[in-house]
């Protein structure tokens, strides 16, 4: 069974986190060069959000997390992104029912406010202890009034979301995970928290009593009421499934074969007939009842195994219900929930980490940094297919493809290391001598020589292996979190170390011993990227976190800033295009800039790449003169380039 630690769950909010800052991006920067990006897909992506609108039909918002919020005009079938462009996790979309232009729109970053239908958006988070918002609910009989759960408490605004007040009095600083009005007394409100059950107001959040009789020790996802039975509720807990109180919540009690549902994480109820309800599962795709939760059914067929569904939204207008989940997308059905279809064409919300191809038979393969962990495509990114089968951690931070046997990958993930022997349709965990499940592989490098030879960058160190990944050892910077690796094409124990904190390291005797590499690259800065000139191997460059790009001419052993029109920025990924050496492509936090005279001077490369684009991996076909790029808004491509 797949893995559902917390960190393969937060993977991709905490890769493009280190990439960029949560903070809407409204691109200043104008194109060098007339040439513009095309998007790949695949199309996809965690959908944590969704909201129906109530007034216009097959009208639909998805929260994409790192990608932004998307909009479909035609319930689902094809997917545009709106100018909220995000890189966090989206909590809530809720739409204020009197007024549908109003859109809230709550993440782990705070809220953000749109008047204009999702055409403009203001951060509103006023009074607010911490931005960080789970959930959100508006007052049924007031529109203007919110409640938000956050982490430190729950907080409530009378102005729309202009400010905001405490009123946690009685839950303390908790995380609120989920909140429900009573529809027959608005001043009736329950909240869920993180670790210590339900809470009760019966005066608008004044102040508020426990209400957690009968429910176990669990974390408590969220709460939905009965509307036609006001006194009913209904609880998803973690690790023991849906409880029910028909009391107002003085007491709680497992119904039927609800405790059965694993790691309920999301409920919903049809709007047109609320004793219909849905459950989504933190790692079994969707339950159904028909009985008001008296019984349920596992519905999940058409939905990848083990999938996390963030978001279930029964369709106001029809009879089709709408699931957001965690890596693979947006899923639509019928409300009987028979069977699923994925429906994610425009949500280009992949959050690709790491690209490679392969020429014969021709692929391109994207690392996801989250499910469904690896995507492959046999015709030049037209079409993807997900390949994942036996990837037990998701989450591919790192990829690389053997040089002499093609249809063998390495993949380096959050938890551990995997290889595939036929083109990526099956792994294994390959990861003897490593601390299974422990570990995050940041980076990898082949020997090119001695495909045998694979050095591994993790979070712990580096890992040498010299049988083809069946066995590792410990190869030095054992005290430290590496983040890039490469190996001099001409002498194979020479390499190169890029760290998090403490600059770059080099070795000359295969990972033996480890020095410092100059002093010109500063500490605390982030290394992601170390390329050699293939034209001069004494000549290397570094792409750097936050400081650009710098040049070495000796070896790594003094470096140089080559930042001109780079500087400050955040650079990922970094490529030297062949037979070009002194033309040099870097993936940034705002898109992919090119030098055409080895580092000296930098421009933007291309136009049409959405605003907020992160730029993470490249990759150039150069018997097509096709220029991939990868990064939290999935694949681009370029090509005459």
């Amino acid at each position: 069974m797949r893995k559902t630690l917390d960190k393969q769950l937060v993977a991709p909010i905490a890769f493009f986190a280190l990439l960029g800052a949560c903070a809407p991006v409204c691109a200043d920067l104008h194109a060098s060069a007339s040439k513009s990006w095309k998007a790949l897909g695949p199309y996809g992506g965690s959908v944590s959000a969704l909201e129906v609108d109530p007034v216009t039909p097959g009208l639909i918002y998805a929260g994409v997390v790192g990608a932004g919020l998307f909009r479909s005009t035609d319930g689902g079938l094809n997917w545009s992104n709106t100018t909220l462009a995000l890189n966090t996790a989206y909590s809530e979309v809720v739409i204020d029912p009197k007024n549908p232009a109003t859109i809230y729109v709550a993440t782990i970053g705070g809220l953000y406010v749109s008047r204009d239908g999702g055409e403009s958006w203001k951060a509103s988070n006023r009074g607010l202890r911490r931005p960080y918002m789970f959930c959100l609910v508006l007052d049924p009989t007031n529109s203007k009034r919110l409640y938000a759960g956050c982490y430190g408490g729950l907080f409530k605004s009378s102005n729309g979301g202009a400010s905001w007040t405490d009123a946690s009095s009685g839950i303390g600083e908790k995380l609120v995970t989920g909140i429900a009005i009573s529809p027959a007394a608005p001043g009736t409100i329950y909240a869920t928290t993180y670790g210590d059950g339900i809470y009760k107001s019966m005066n608008g959040g004044s102040s508020w009593t426990k209400a957690s009789s009968g429910l176990p020790e669990s974390n408590i996802r969220g709460v939905i009421l009965d509307p036609a039975q006001p006194g009913t509720l209904h609880a998803a807990t973690d690790s023991h499934g849906v409880y029910t109180s028909t009391d107002g919540g003085s007491s709680w009690s497992a119904v039927g074969n609800g405790s059965t549902i694993i790691s309920a994480y999301r409920l919903a109820a049809d709007p047109k007939d609320p004793r219909t309800l849905y459950c989504g599962s933190q790692t079994s795709g969707v339950y159904r009842s028909a009985d008001g939760g008296s019984n349920w059914e596992w519905k999940g067929a058409g939905l990848p195994d083990y999938v996390t569904v963030y978001a279930v939204a029964p369709d106001p207008h029809g009879d089709v219900v709408h699931l957001g989940t965690f890596g693979y997308g947006f899923y639509r059905g019928l409300n009987d929930a028979e069977e699923w279809i994925s429906s994610s064409k425009g949500i280009t919300g992949a959050p690709v980490t790491s690209l490679a191809l392969r020429s014969s038979p021709p692929a391109l393969y994207a690392g996801i940094a989250g499910a469904p962990g690896v995507y492959r495509s046999t015709n030049r990114g037209n079409t993807w297919r997900a390949t994942y089968r036996g990837m037990t951690y998701l989450g591919v931070m790192a990829l690389a493809i053997h040089p002499a046997t093609p249809t063998t990958l390495y993949t380096g993930n959050f938890g551990g290391f995997f290889k595939s022997t036929d083109g990526g349709a099956n792994w294994i965990e390959s990861d003897d001598g490593m601390p299974r499940g422990y570990v995050t592989i940041n980076a990898l490098a082949i020997d090119g020589g001695n495909p045998s030879v694979i050095y591994a960058c993790s979070n712990t160190g580096t890992w040498k292996s010299t049988d083809a990944a069946a066995t590792w050892q410990t190869s030095g910077l054992t005290a430290q979190a590496v983040t890039a690796v490469m190996i001099s094409p001409t002498d194979s124990s020479l390499l190169l170390a890029g760290t998090a904190m403490k600059g770059i390291y080099r070795t000359t005797d295969g990972g033996l011993t480890w020095n410092r590499s100059g002093t010109m690259i500063p500490n605390n800065i982030r290394v992601n990227a170390i390329i050699i000139d293939p034209a001069a191997p004494a000549v290397l460059y570094a792409g750097l976190g936050g400081r650009g790009v710098f040049r070495s001419s000796d070896g790594g052993t003094t470096w140089v800033a080559a930042n001109t029109g780079l500087t400050d920025l955040q650079v990922h990924a970094l490529l030297a295009l062949p037979g070009s050496p002194s033309r040099l492509l870097a993936g940034t936090e705002q898109g992919v800039f090119q030098s055409a005279d080895g580092g000296a001077t930098w421009s933007l490369l291309g136009t049409n790449l959405p605003d907020g684009t992160i730029t993470s991996a490249l990759a150039y076909d150069a018997s097509r003169k096709r220029l991939y790029a990868g990064g939290n808004f999935g694949v681009f491509l370029m090509t005459g380039l």
